[in-house]
């Protein structure tokens, strides 16, 4: 017996394929190693490469990367974010200002520089 023209089929959902599974794992080693890899560069870099393309800007923004590079250079947690952290940990500090009288008794701002 025939099925009327007018009834369709529906198609039922399709299990992944083994291909596209290792497809999926593939990219996520992939992903590791190169976070593995960036932790080993400094902050200047790390900047200069998430300016290339949209993937590195991605990848750079991971907060792992970030807490690996504070960690390493001893930087402390002063932010939620770690990317935050380490910029402020490593930002330059003012220099102190010692105040002296010259010979005129002018009061003179003198620079020191930080430690």
């Amino acid at each position: 017996m025939k099925k009327p023209k007018d009834e369709k089929k529906v198609k039922e959902p399709k299990e992944p394929r083994k291909e596209e599974a290792e497809n999926v794992f593939s990219a996520l080693r992939k992903r590791y190693l190169v976070l593995k890899i960036l932790e080993y560069l400094p902050a200047k870099d790390l900047v200069a490469l998430s300016k290339t393309c949209r993937y590195f800007d991605r990848i750079v923004k991971i907060e792992n990367l970030w807490k690996a590079l504070c960690l390493r250079e001893n930087a402390k947690r002063v932010h939620k974010s770690w990317r935050v952290s380490y910029a402020k940990s490593k930002a330059p500090k003012p220099a102190k200002k010692e105040w002296q009288i010259n010979n005129n008794n002018n009061v003179v701002a003198q620079e020191i520089p930080a430690i």
